[in-house]
């Protein structure tokens, strides 16, 4: 498995597991968000791709945003769930934002269907908003408290 710096050659790549993940993990607008997110605003964040035997089967990054370092559009192929990649590649941007940043707050908003992924790895929850997204699709911010090596 390599993780690699995100390429407009792995945009098709990363849009299929976007398309492979939407319900019921992202609202059926936020693939023109994300859409847009890759062909415009990889350039201010660090975005990255998972490859697996050649394969793209993960993609996220991070970025500051309104003066707070926030998770990006992390994402898995739907049949790669429960393989340990969203594991490995949420480490590789937390260790990334370490090195770069220091002891930082991490933020991020994610849905009531991953949030306790999220939360094994030390982010709590600090607001929900109840159809956020969409009817039935939950918008829970979550942060991560600074860590000091």
């Amino acid at each position: 498995m390599s993780i690699l710096p995100y390429e407009k050659v792995h945009r098709a790549g990363c849009l299929a597991i976007f398309k492979g993940n939407q319900t019921p993990f992202f609202a059926d607008a936020e693939l023109l968000e994300f859409t847009e997110f890759l062909d415009h605003e990889t350039a201010q964040s660090r975005y990255f791709v998972v490859l697996r035997e050649g394969v793209l089967v993960a993609c996220g990054g991070y970025g500051q945003f309104g003066g707070r370092m926030a998770l990006t559009w992390g994402m898995v192929a739907r049949e790669h769930h429960r393989c340990g990649i969203g594991t490995q590649l949420l480490l590789h941007r937390l260790d990334a934002i370490q090195s770069a940043f220091g002891g930082v707050p991490v933020h991020l908003d994610t849905t009531q269907h991953t949030e306790a992924f999220f939360a094994r790895f030390g982010f709590e929850t600090v607001a929900v908003k109840r159809d956020g997204y969409e009817p039935g699709l939950h918008c829970v911010s979550m942060r991560r408290p600074p860590i000091l090596r």
